[in-house]
């Protein structure tokens, strides 16, 4: 972030894809941060970047900025599993597969003491 951040500064022209900046910490650090940065993204105009997250409150504070376009892949449940047609979409996903899928592939039936 910080050599973003100075090519930027020098007016340099850029294009960064970005996944999921701040994993290594906790979510609320990593939404405040991931927001502060973003922002100030999205006031370059010298810059192009892809970010993707999980963190979907961030979409609430992005909507309004005419700069930031918002994209999401989203799945469709058939027979009880997602399925994804990896069609890039207007908007934002509020779908939560995390539970789904360790239920499918029976994770919390193998950590259960019996």
């Amino acid at each position: 972030m910080k050599e973003a951040a100075l090519l930027l500064r020098e007016g340099k022209r850029m294009f960064m894809v970005l996944d999921e900046m701040f994993r290594g910490t906790n979510v609320r650090d990593a939404h405040d941060a991931t927001r502060a940065v973003v922002a100030a993204f999205a006031r370059s105009r010298n810059g192009l970047f892809l970010v993707s997250s999980h963190l979907a409150e961030l979409a609430e504070d992005f909507a309004p900025v005419p700069s930031i376009q918002l994209r999401c892949f989203d799945a469709e449940i058939r027979d009880g599993s997602p399925a994804y047609d990896y069609t890039l979409k207007d908007g934002f996903s509020t779908q939560r597969l995390g539970l789904l899928l360790l239920e499918q592939e029976r994770v919390l039936d193998l950590l259960r003491d019996d």
